[in-house]
């Protein structure tokens, strides 16, 4: 008597570490464990992938079982690009001609075993651009102390495009927003009145700014100071010299003296730096030249990124003082090490002469640690 026997082969879904493997089944019989597919890239359901992102994966070969290579075939959104890919026993990687627009995708190998035992595995993924946001600088009118009724003006300068606002810390207890506007490309601009009865003795400027998303800051290098303390330190001063009543100065003929000329004071110069330059010690020797026997108030303010660059600590003030040129116009002195010191770390130097009753422009450049 002839006996029919059927075999009913059956679709079954494994899931391994998030990838989903389809293998055939034979009713009745035990298969072999199905050669998994691991260290994908983009991995399994990630929803901020690159647009240049690459797809890549690798066949774990078990019990001497691997994948026929030329078996393999890879598919994106149904799309077959296998021949634009690469393929061993091992792993496949497939780079686009293109950045991949912005979407869902799917990923599909179907491939065979040596043992004949054939294989679908597919996961899936989001490409989403990426954001870059930076606040290169932030800078505000209140570092020397604004009376009531003034007004604190906090410029941002970074990303073109953003929304824009600044957080002040007043006195390290409250946080007031300030919103801003872009007034140009990559400038934002944020004012805010000097009330009568405002008393800001330190103010900690941060500057925020978002953009789909994500959100980045960065903080001036000196804190703000308006209002009350600002009014009691800052008296008024007149432009005349004189008092009232007073008369000029005269020699002995009764005459008016003149003052004798004086050659113009050379605003300062640093010959030990250039603008931009690194630093890769801790601390450095800052020299320059002036005019002679000039006095050169020197100041020099560390900003340090913390918490990977997210946020900026300003205002760690590393030198505030004035040194003597010497008879050739030469100055030196020794900037110390910040109390926290990484690399990106920027110092804004700042310098100004002052001779004979003449103050040179202020000499600016910034220095970066490597």
């Amino acid at each position: 008597m002839l006996m029919k026997v059927r075999l009913w082969v059956l679709l079954t879904r494994l899931s391994l570490g998030g990838v989903s493997v389809f293998v055939p089944a034979l009713l009745g019989m035990t298969t072999a464990q199905a050669q998994r597919v691991i260290d994908v890239t983009p991995s399994v359901n990630s929803q901020t992938v690159s647009p240049d992102t690459s797809i890549s994966g690798v066949f774990e070969n078990e019990a001497g079982v691997s994948v026929k290579a030329g078996s393999v075939k890879i598919l994106l959104n149904a799309q077959d690009i296998t021949s634009r890919s690469t393929i061993t026993r091992s792993f496949f990687s497939y780079r686009p001609s293109a950045p991949l627009p912005a979407g869902d995708y799917t990923v599909r190998l179907d491939y065979e075993s040596t043992q004949g035992q054939l294989r679908s595995v597919s996961w899936n993924f989001t490409v989403r651009p990426q954001v870059t946001l930076t606040v290169s600088q932030v800078t505000h009118n209140a570092a020397e102390g604004l009376r009531p009724g003034a007004t604190f003006l906090v410029t941002l300068n970074g990303t073109r495009g953003g929304r824009a606002s600044v957080l002040l810390v007043e006195n390290g207890r409250t946080v007031r927003e300030i919103q801003a506007q872009e007034s140009s490309a990559g400038v934002y601009t944020a004012t805010l009145p000097v009330a009568v009865d405002s008393d800001v003795r330190e103010g900690v400027v941060i500057g925020r700014l978002e953009s789909q998303g994500v959100v980045t800051y960065g903080a001036a290098a000196q804190p703000a100071m308006f209002g009350v303390q600002a009014q009691a330190s800052t008296p008024p001063t007149s432009s005349n010299p004189s008092q009232p009543g007073s008369s000029p100065p005269t020699t002995g003929s009764g005459t008016s003296s003149t003052p004798a000329t004086s050659a113009p004071l050379t605003a300062p110069r640093v010959t030990s730096h250039q603008d931009g330059d690194r630093i890769q010690t801790r601390g450095f020797t800052l020299s320059g030249e002036t005019s002679p026997s000039a006095q050169v108030n020197v100041v020099v303010t560390a900003t340090t990124p913390i918490l990977g660059g997210v946020v900026n600590i300003g205002g760690d003030r590393l030198i505030n003082q004035v040194v003597q040129a010497d008879a050739q116009g030469r100055f030196e002195l020794e900037v110390p090490s910040p109390a926290i010191l990484q690399r990106g770390t920027r110092y804004t130097v700042e310098l100004t002469a002052e001779l004979q009753n003449q103050t040179s422009k202020t000499t600016t450049l910034e220095l970066r640690q490597r």
